[in-house]
């Protein structure tokens, strides 16, 4: 089917005015008869959408693809969603997701870099570097590098979902999902990232927050002196090391194993050696806990 042109002739940037999309990139051919990827009478579903107006970016407020039949890629940059889509292929530079109310994605292709998120994703794949999650994150497929769920005055949340791509910063919240990718780390500092689910099997995961649940089976999990702790949670990965806290968890393959007694202590035993008992860490992260580095006079131990 033919191009259709984003020209924004009327100048108020929305994607809902027909007279912003043409079938000439000069505005000399003709309007469409629906909105654009809106499955009102289909005669758009099959269309590209192209960008010719010199990057002014679009605001959707209504529904594209209600019906999931349209088979056209749109190449429009700066694309904010305040309103919900449902399929599609996106492959813009910087496209925003709303935090408008009515905002959300639950499905489509999404491949540009620097997807900004602010209202909520249920669903779809998304493949561009650094995409920043400030909300909320039901599921979804994420295989670009460098993605940032945020900390700050919007914290990110993610429940669910399936992320392999590298380099992945939790600034935020993760209550579940699936983890693969190499380089992952948790972050401590202003906004320090918390995990309480979810499964991550990539290598070289850097603790630097607060994990109280999750399994975690990747190679070279450490956990670094600068405000890292574990309060629970599974490791199964070889070559764990430890610079921070540990006051609960289970770690599997004798090298360090962690558990509380009847006096409410944190528990811990190496290499199968004696039981040794000191007080729980506070879940501020204040008073008590275990500090393996000091305990065996190392600066770190390896699990072998």
């Amino acid at each position: 089917m033919a191009n259709l042109y984003y020209i924004n002739a009327s100048g108020d940037a929305t994607w809902e005015n027909l007279a912003n999309w043409n079938t000439a990139a000069d505005g000399s051919g003709s309007e469409p008869t629906e909105v654009p990827w809106s499955d009102t009478d289909g005669s758009t579903s099959g269309s590209d959408l192209i960008d010719a107006s010199g990057g002014a970016g679009v605001s959707i407020n209504s529904n594209i693809d209600p019906n999931q039949v349209v088979s056209g890629s749109c190449d429009i940059p700066f694309i904010t969603n305040n309103g919900a889509i449902f399929g599609g292929t996106f492959s813009g530079y910087g496209f925003s997701n709303s935090n408008n109310l009515n905002g959300g994605i639950g499905g489509g292709t999404f491949s540009g870099d620097n997807f900004s998120n602010y209202g909520g994703i249920g669903g779809g794949t998304f493949s561009g570097y650094g995409f920043i999650n400030y909300n909320v994150i039901f599921g979804g497929t994420f295989s670009g590098y460098g993605f940032n769920n945020y900390g700050g005055n919007y914290v990110g949340a993610i429940y669910g979902g399936t992320f392999s791509g590298d380099s992945f910063t939790n600034n935020g919240v993760i209550f579940g999902g699936t983890f693969s990718g190499y380089g992952f780390n948790n972050y401590g500092g202003n906004y320090v990232g918390a995990i309480y689910g979810g499964t991550f099997s990539g290598d070289s995961f850097t603790n630097n927050g607060a994990i109280f649940g999750g399994t975690f089976s990747g190679y070279g999990f450490s956990n670094n002196y600068n405000g890292g702790i574990i309060y629970g949670g599974t490791f199964s990965g070889d070559n764990f090391t430890n610079n921070g806290l540990i006051g609960g968890g289970t770690f599997i393959s004798g090298a360090i194993n962690v558990g509380t007694d009847g006096l409410g202590n944190t528990t811990l035993s190496l290499n199968g050696g004696p039981t040794l008992a000191y007080p729980t860490p506070a879940p501020s992260g204040g008073g008590g806990g275990i500090d393996i580095a000091r305990l065996i006079n190392l600066p770190y131990f390896i699990k072998i």
